[in-house]
């Protein structure tokens, strides 16, 4: 019998986000490298696909990620683009746990 979101105990509940969330970083740092081998098309589609797991998390921080990829969408294309404020700030949670290690 499979288990709903309704039926999941908190433990799993939070595996489950720990998981999407892990699976989107990574697929945003393979962003991240395609950008950097100015390949924009492989960067953007990396992008789409951390925003669709992203957006599967339904709380404040899945929003903030989901806002970081896009800006990181808009730059992969003009790589002199200044984030706003509200991407900076998203820009800079981010880099806290990348290098803390996810």
């Amino acid at each position: 019998m499979r288990m709903n979101r309704e039926m999941m105990n908190p433990r799993q509940s939070l595996i489950k986000i720990v998981s999407v969330r892990g699976i989107a970083q990574a697929l945003e740092m393979i962003g991240r490298t395609w950008a950097r081998l100015d390949r924009k098309a492989d960067a953007e589609g990396a992008y789409a696909e951390a925003m669709r797991y992203y957006g599967s998390i339904q709380m404040e921080q899945g929003e903030r990620d989901v806002r970081r990829c896009r800006f990181l969408i808009r730059q992969a294309e003009d790589p002199l683009l200044v984030p706003t404020d509200e991407e900076r700030e998203a820009l800079a949670a981010a880099l806290l746990v990348f290098y803390n290690g996810f």
